[in-house]
């Protein structure tokens, strides 16, 4: 008889216990899933909705998120018995392609109980290279003629997402800034996304250099951007990636003249041409972008520059009265007769004293 009086007991206080849990306060569908979304900037609005399933009035005593990018509003902060308040939280949503969890937090007055809620959603980008860039690698000018060289090709996917319902066949252009340059190489490969809802459309971009072009650039690290447009008006743009190793080596390149003073008389500056690949060169000429600057023909850069080797040192000099501006600047470009690289193209600026 006691043990049926224990047993009695203990079933009563777990029978006690599941009422008890049974009456806390809770959060119905505190997991929204808001699936794949474009990258355009919409807000992204869910209500979630809080009972008070216990017989007494509890308050809600806070309310936290995860993320600045979100704000919550709750339509009231004490419920009776039986009632419900909404949770409604606005997300901005991140406009980089991934997946996202925003949680948000609140606790009640029933023994300051914890609420979780999560929004999770996707996004997308309507158009965008599959990598943000590209490396064509080193490009080597020590061949015979860089317009003989064999121009390095890399190629970068393209993504078009549209909504099922809305796709259409846009036309694809591609561009790029000088030397690279990009073609479309296939026809677009189309699947669809998001349980159907999005149909991606992926191209092949092909990218390489116009090697004639090549003639301006100095040694070293270079960059251009590959952009591409749909005629439904978006765009994405990535970066292409290039090392030129030319034979001409100018120092100092770019060149300051610093501030001078507006007269004819001749301000020069000294360059030091030389080789990578020991070839001899004569120095020819040089061409000036705008007019004003001149090869010195006095004393030993004249001398220096009839010698056929492999490091000459000329002189360039700018007339200050040539120019109406107060911070004159341009190109010169000094000509040779190497066999692989004819030009090579020095930066220039000054600084006019008494110009306003």
């Amino acid at each position: 008889m006691f043990r049926c009086v224990v047993l009695m007991a203990v079933l009563t206080v777990l029978a006690c216990g599941i009422a008890c849990h049974r009456e806390a306060s809770r959060i119905h569908d505190n997991h929204h899933n808001a699936g794949t979304i474009f990258d355009d900037g919409r807000e992204l609005v869910h209500t979630f909705s809080l009972v008070n399933t216990k017989p007494q009035v509890i308050d809600i005593v806070n309310i936290s998120k995860s993320c600045t990018c979100t704000s919550v509003q709750v339509d009231k902060m004490k419920l009776s018995p039986g009632e419900s308040a909404s949770i409604v939280m606005h997300i901005n949503p991140s406009r980089s392609k991934g997946t996202y969890k925003v949680l948000g937090t609140l606790h009640t007055s029933d023994n300051l109980k914890t609420h979780e809620y999560v929004v999770e959603y996707s996004i997308i980008p309507h158009i965008a290279f599959e990598a943000p860039s590209v490396n064509l690698g080193l490009i080597s000018s020590k061949l015979d003629s860089l317009e003989e060289s064999v121009s390095p090709s890399k190629s970068i996917w393209l993504e078009l997402n549209q909504t099922t319902e809305k796709a259409i066949s846009p036309i694809v252009t591609v561009d790029a800034t000088p030397p690279i340059v990009a073609q479309i190489q296939s026809e677009g490969v189309t699947k669809d996304l998001a349980s159907g809802k999005i149909r991606q459309t992926r191209y092949r971009i092909e990218t390489n250099v116009d090697l004639g072009s090549l003639q301006s650039f100095p040694s070293g690290i270079h960059s251009s951007i590959l952009t591409a447009r749909s005629s439904t008006g978006e765009s994405a743009s990535a970066t292409v990636l290039w090392s030129l190793d030319t034979p001409l080596i100018a120092a100092p390149n770019p060149i300051s003249f610093g501030v001078v003073k507006s007269s004819d008389t001749a301000i020069v500056r000294r360059i030091v041409i030389s080789t990578r690949d020991k070839v001899p060169f004569h120095v020819l000429a040089i061409e000036s972008q705008p007019a004003g600057v001149e090869l010195d023909e006095e004393g030993t850069a004249k001398e220096q520059a009839e010698l056929y080797t492999t490091m000459h040192t000329v002189q360039i000099a700018i007339r200050p009265s040539m120019f109406d501006t107060g911070f004159p600047n341009g190109f010169v470009k000094i000509l040779t007769d190497h066999p692989s690289q004819k030009d090579i193209k020095i930066a220039w600026s000054a600084i006019l004293a008494n110009r306003p």
